[in-house]
């Protein structure tokens, strides 16, 4: 049985096939290559329908420690909570597949094996003007009321939830995943919920450079609506299972 790696990092495609091999490329070059620590690469094929899953596979005789899995398309969410749950790593980070985030961030982001404690959950943050935050005028007044409704409807107090990096403990991956149920976008959010209101979990969070790519598979408008829908509904449904909870157990 191979050694358990010390970070996975799980990156859901849908239709990447245009970026994926040069967001690997970089990856490996500007972080993994000279990593000090172990790591696995899971990209899991949301049910494209072009070349993304071939191209990765064509990879892995040139990139140490890749894999692809493939399924049915049913969102962002199911796809990385396959991928969370598949992984084997001590940490474990979610990642778009566009790398906004350049990767030479993952430095400041992942927990140093040298580092004596860290939080369960770290995320990135793109919301800051001293920070090199590249991105459109309009994109970054929806991310503001978009984070705004977020945190009214579920009380996160997280300025960005929708930034899609971020890293997990084992035991944080294992737990919050398996609970998670959204396969859409909002997927951030509900474990952010679990998070928090389990209380079992530190969560920290850093400001990350960002450059914001024109061939983002986020829809502005239509995606925004669709997930502070779902997180209306989330956050209700989430507060039902811990009122029923609380009655089936009121000695707790």
């Amino acid at each position: 049985m191979k050694k358990k790696p010390y970070l996975s990092i799980i990156i859901p495609a849908y239709n990447e096939s245009t970026r994926i091999y040069e967001s690997l490329r970089r990856l490996y070059n500007d972080y993994l290559d000279t990593a000090l620590h172990t790591y696995e690469v899971i990209v899991v094929d949301d049910g494209s329908t072009d070349e993304t899953a071939d191209l990765v596979e064509a990879m892995r005789d040139s990139y140490q420690n890749l894999r692809v899995l493939i399924y049915p398309h049913k969102g962002k969410g199911y796809a990385i909570r396959q991928g969370m749950l598949s992984a084997r790593g001590r940490w474990r980070m979610m990642a778009d597949a566009d790398f906004a985030m350049p990767p030479f961030e993952l430095k400041r982001l992942v927990p140093s094996p040298k580092q004596p404690s860290a939080p369960d959950i770290i995320i990135a943050e793109r919301e800051q003007f001293d920070f090199d935050v590249v991105n459109t005028p309009i994109r970054w007044l929806a991310g503001r009321v978009f984070n705004l409704a977020v945190r009214q409807m579920t009380g996160l107090n997280i300025r960005d939830t929708q930034c899609g990096f971020k890293v997990f403990s084992e035991r944080a991956a294992v737990d919050l995943f398996s609970r998670a149920t959204m396969d859409g976008f909002a997927i951030d959010v509900e474990v952010l919920m679990l998070a928090q209101r389990s209380r079992n979990y530190t969560l920290g969070s850093l400001y990350v450079h960002w450059v914001h790519d024109p061939d983002s598979r986020v829809k502005l408008i239509p995606d925004s609506i669709k997930m502070l829908r779902d997180v209306y509904h989330l956050a209700g449904d989430i507060r039902l299972r811990e009122r029923r909870a609380a009655a089936e157990n009121p000695a707790q």
